[in-house]
């Protein structure tokens, strides 16, 4: 799969969450009843912050800056 041939231990946050991002477009490819978009959860050791984007997404626009909110 995408993750599996995409991953790498030392990538950064946003890389990582592209990843995902680009993991589950793959999936919405395949099954478009699987939703219109992404809602995703970053966990890191200052907390947690969500975002959510509506499908499809252009991954080379993607920056997550200030744009998610805190949980």
């Amino acid at each position: 799969g995408v993750i599996e041939s995409e991953y790498s231990y030392d990538m950064g946050l946003e890389d990582a969450v592209k990843l995902g991002l680009k993991a589950v477009t793959s999936a919405l490819k395949r099954d478009p009843w699987s939703g219109e978009g992404y809602d995703v959860a970053v966990i890191t050791s200052e907390g947690i912050k969500e975002y959510t984007f509506k499908y499809p997404i252009d991954l080379s626009k993607l920056h997550l800056g200030s744009k998610g909110h805190d949980s």
